[in-house]
């Protein structure tokens, strides 16, 4: 595959075996239990996958791949359980996919490209009570941002939308060398597993969240007080015994989550809401 197209995809094929092979088994799967495989490239990490006698769907954007997969399974090299669907995964029916076999949960893994990586998790992260876990391979800056923990420098947004649902951990640090092409990052693997309790926090609260974020080196006091009344803010911060002087980064997802509990949306929001409903 040439250069400016793997660009376009943005596509890091993993290429070495030891690499590939411990990343699989990493993953606790047992035989049978489905696997929803997400950009599978050249089948690398399929090929191990489908040893361990689960029924893998591997979900490809690029049509070589897709067309190098399946001469692949014809020929007896990725022997298995194994179907082939060509989507880009951010338009793919997860829901469908989860519909066929209702009470089964799946696993999903998945080397993700570099460029998408945050949307792909991000729609992940409200179906994570309906799977195993999410094994995934992600730039190491983020899968710091999905472990970090409040008061750290890796803790922000990206950390809270995970963390009210689910909980991270990295599994293995994986060097540019081992990609091809090379990138020019660290990369690691990260399992993903849901809370046993998620808040019940929906597009409302990451609306929120997203606002406490926005402006991270100032006190959230102030960035709230541009959306919301000053002494509302005030009110709410001490009603939590939380300081004035605090930001966003030293509040975990629960205590956010607190927080909105008692200044609601922003009133110019909730207007606008009311006003549309």
């Amino acid at each position: 595959m040439d250069r400016a197209r793997r660009r376009h995809f943005g596509q890091n094929f993993l290429c070495n075996d030891a690499v590939i092979r411990a990343i699989a088994g990493d993953l606790p799967v047992r035989p049978g239990e489905r696997i929803l495989e997400i950009g599978p490239g050249h089948g690398a990490l399929t090929q191990y996958l489908l040893r361990t006698e689960a029924r893998v769907t591997a979900v490809e954007v690029d049509p070589d791949c897709v067309s190098y997969l399946r001469i692949r399974k014809e020929r007896g090299d990725l022997p298995g359980h194994l179907r082939i669907e060509r989507c880009d995964f951010l338009k793919y029916d997860v829901d469908g996919y989860f519909a066929e076999e209702p009470d089964e949960k799946p696993w999903i893994v998945g080397n993700l490209p570099y460029n998408c990586a945050t949307p792909i998790l991000t729609g992940l992260v409200p179906r994570l009570d309906r799977v195993k876990g999410v094994m995934a391979m992600v730039q190491l800056e983020v899968a710091k941002r999905l472990c970090a923990e409040p008061g750290g420098k890796d803790f922000g947004f990206l950390s809270v939308l995970l963390q009210g649902r689910g909980r991270a951990r990295i599994l293995r640090r994986v060097e540019p060398a081992n990609f091809k092409p090379v990138p020019k990052v660290m990369s690691a693997t990260v399992m993903i597993e849901a809370r046993p309790d998620p808040l019940p926090a929906g597009p409302e609260f990451h609306a929120f969240a997203s606002l406490c974020f926005a402006q991270k080196r100032k006190m959230l006091y102030n960035t709230l007080s541009g959306a919301y009344p000053r002494d509302a803010v005030r009110a709410a911060l001490a009603e939590m015994g939380v300081d004035e002087t605090v930001r966003a980064e030293a509040l975990s997802a629960d205590r956010l989550f607190e927080l909105f509990g008692k200044l609601g949306l922003p009133p110019a929001i909730a207007a606008g809401a009311k006003s549309d409903s």
